[in-house]
């Protein structure tokens, strides 16, 4: 019996850093508060502790023949993990893969752990003049958690955590397959291999210190790639701000060279319509006249292009995107009351209203046509611009850790993570909420 309580807390300090690593970095997933996940946890960890020293016990009874607690640890442990994992599964929510990942990596620290502490145990005395040998495996447990827990926290938290937001599920399958076969290389090394053999020779344990630096280069370059992905996230949000402003510029020589055609055109048309009058006017017809004149220039009046501001930039943008809702029948309003001349780069003005606007009438585009609704409002107060956008939708939205996310195909929310970061450029921020029918967003920036 007594074996059995020191097991059981020597597994209760294992157990302990496992999951704290486990739901440390999924804090703003959890299904109930952070409190109530917390003693259901602890509980839970009581509970898959009795029954890994239940499991080693019986299979010690059974299959063992007399061998010593601990001699079926690996079968027990592995039994443990899968009730651990139910837990886990349930008490948050996320996409399993990101689940998953975590999950790999709080085993492979978990592994770390384990030979690390078994090496350790190498070092004690054994045999019955050891006296309290148990009762030290305990403290030495202790001691190598509250040692061990912090620093990988504070890997996750640095390293991981601020990937964590940009990553999608085919990167969070794609890290899962490394650490899957890392985790399974280590169990049979770390578990299997050297436990009995630790202690017998000097190249045993230069091998095995070896294995242990080779599983710490490997989960450095596991977030090498967490890197990687998120250097590519970010070359791709400067692609489509840099697509945004070409588009601009696109659309700007377009308009240019449809204005240079169009007074061409004016010219030949303003000569046609000068020899009229003068036909009209040689023959006296002076009624004919007036009523020509007066149907040309109600003809101009219709044809009066509109001028949303005098900033060249969101006039191209609002112009853009009014031709698009018109062509969409979406009720298309504005509000712009700017100056001609903003202290914010004209990529990324064009970056944030054009997202703002593409957002909109896309949402907008999937309700019937009698229900389309796009409101734009650009207000300038001392150093302070504001952006809204207040469109109808047809109330589906999808969110993650508290954030938005894009609800088009093969899209992650890239945009609205734009936005963010440029209102931080500026020393702004975002607000994005919804009610039933109308999803607001609005940009506020500090201007200089």
């Amino acid at each position: 019996m007594t074996e059995f309580l020191w097991m059981l807390c020597e597994n209760i300090a294992g157990i302990t850093p496992f999951g704290v690593l486990c739901f440390f970095p999924l804090a703003e997933c959890f299904r109930f508060s952070v409190k109530k996940t917390a003693w259901a946890t602890a509980l839970v960890a009581l509970g898959v502790s009795v029954a890994d020293v239940g499991a080693d016990a019986c299979l010690c009874a059974f299959l063992g023949h007399g061998a010593k607690p601990g001699a079926y640890a690996g079968l027990s442990h592995m039994l443990a993990a899968f009730l651990f994992f139910a837990w886990y599964a349930y008490a948050v929510r996320a996409i399993w893969q990101k689940k998953a990942v975590i999950y790999l990596f709080a085993l492979e620290a978990a592994l770390f752990y384990a030979a690390i502490a078994d090496y350790v145990f190498t070092l004690m005395p054994a045999g019955e003049e050891a006296g309290l040998c148990a009762g030290a495996a305990v403290v030495v447990s202790l001691i190598i958690s509250g040692v061990y827990a912090p620093p990988m926290c504070l890997f996750l938290k640095v390293l991981y955590m601020p990937q964590d937001r940009i990553i999608g599920k085919k990167e969070f399958l794609r890290l899962n397959i490394p650490l899957l076969i890392l985790f399974v290389c280590c169990l049979f090394a770390f578990t299997l291999l050297f436990r009995k053999t630790l202690s017998e020779s000097p190249h045993i344990k230069m091998l095995y210190f070896g294995l242990l630096l080779m599983v710490f280069l490997l989960c450095i370059v596991i977030v090498r790639m967490l890197w990687l992905i998120n250097d590519k996230k970010a070359a791709n949000e400067r692609y489509v701000q840099a697509q945004n402003q070409i588009d601009i510029q696109g659309e700007q020589c377009r308009r240019i060279t449809d204005d240079i055609e169009s007074v061409r055109k004016q010219r030949h048309d303003l000569r046609l319509h000068m020899a009229t009058l003068r036909g009209f006017l040689a023959n006296g017809e002076t009624d004919k006249a007036i009523v020509y004149l007066d149907q040309y220039l109600e003809n101009q009046k219709s044809q009066r292009l509109v001028r949303y501001s005098e900033n060249p930039v969101v006039n191209i943008l609002v112009s853009h995107y009014a031709d698009i809702a018109k062509e969409s029948k979406i009720a298309f309003s504005t509000r712009i009351q700017i100056s001609g001349d903003l202290s914010v780069q004209d990529t990324d003005l064009s970056a944030m209203l054009g997202n703002l606007l593409a957002n909109a009438i896309c949402a907008a585009q999937k309700l019937p046509a009698s229900e389309r609704a796009i409101k734009l409002g650009m207000m300038q107060k001392g150093n302070m611009l504001v952006l809204t956008v207040d469109n109808s939708f047809n109330g589906k939205v999808q969110k993650k850790g508290g954030a938005y996310l894009s609800t088009k195909p093969e899209h992650s929310g890239l945009g609205l993570s734009i936005l963010s970061d440029l209102a931080k450029k500026y020393h702004g921020g975002v607000e994005f909420r919804h009610d039933k029918d109308m999803f607001y967003s609005s940009v506020m920036l500090r201007l200089d």
